[in-house]
């Protein structure tokens, strides 16, 4: 997969969704655990939907922390995404709020999650600031 870092100098990526003409922008986020995050009104755009809370399942909400130092809970969705080809069903953090600060200029052309290190998992990330290229391959060897 190939990416570009954008105007203001920010890693971003074309992730393609199955059945949507156009790919989700998302920033890579290497601090995010998640696979993806995502405000309330994009997970509705794009049909994720809050998985159900159920008693003594702790993975259906997660308390994260913010870089503000603060914390808060949020609700875990599911969204298929295709990565290297590969259809892959993947957690999404849904956040009250917008995730992704933009400038406002071009709502289309922003991104509109962010891609964290759960997708990246068994991946190569290569940021190139200089020509503004990024790469994500395959490990050669299996993480350890």
């Amino acid at each position: 997969m190939k990416g570009q870092v954008d105007h203001k100098g920010r890693p971003t990526i074309e992730l393609p969704l199955p059945g949507k003409a156009e790919p989700l922008l998302a920033h890579i986020d290497t601090g995010c655990t998640f696979s993806l995050v995502m405000d309330q009104a994009v997970a509705a755009e794009l049909g994720v939907t809050a998985l159900p809370r159920v008693s003594g399942n702790p993975r259906l909400r997660q308390q994260v922390h913010l870089a503000d130092g603060s914390a808060i809970e949020i609700p875990l969705g599911r969204l298929s995404v295709i990565m290297d080809g590969v259809l892959r069903l993947v957690t999404v953090g849904i956040t009250p709020n917008s995730a992704i600060p933009g400038d406002g200029s071009n709502p289309d052309k922003e991104p509109k999650a962010l891609l964290g290190c759960e997708l990246l998992a068994g991946k190569s990330l290569n940021i190139n600031f200089c020509n503004g290229r990024i790469d994500i391959g395959s490990c050669l060897t299996p993480p350890v």
